[in-house]
């Protein structure tokens, strides 16, 4: 889930407003390309990946690492 369950991390209001959504990979891809549009007014300094490939590759290492992973497009 976004902004949930992390051992008690106060989450930016700006993330905290996807609360109970989950991180699909269309949210990851959105959050990887641009946080600030994902998330509007968070403070994270990570300005995003903006080549397609690396956005891939981030959200297939994520997967790898998921107790559920989901088949993914090639």
């Amino acid at each position: 889930p976004i902004a949930e369950d992390r051992n008690g991390y106060a989450f930016s209001d700006a993330l905290s407003k996807h609360k109970g959504q989950k991180w699909t990979v269309d949210n990851l891809n959105a959050w990887l390309f641009s946080p600030k549009s994902f998330a509007d007014g968070t403070k994270m300094t990570f300005v995003g990946l903006p080549k397609a490939q690396d956005r891939a590759n981030v959200v297939a290492y994520l997967n790898t690492l998921s107790d559920n992973p989901q088949p993914l497009a090639k």
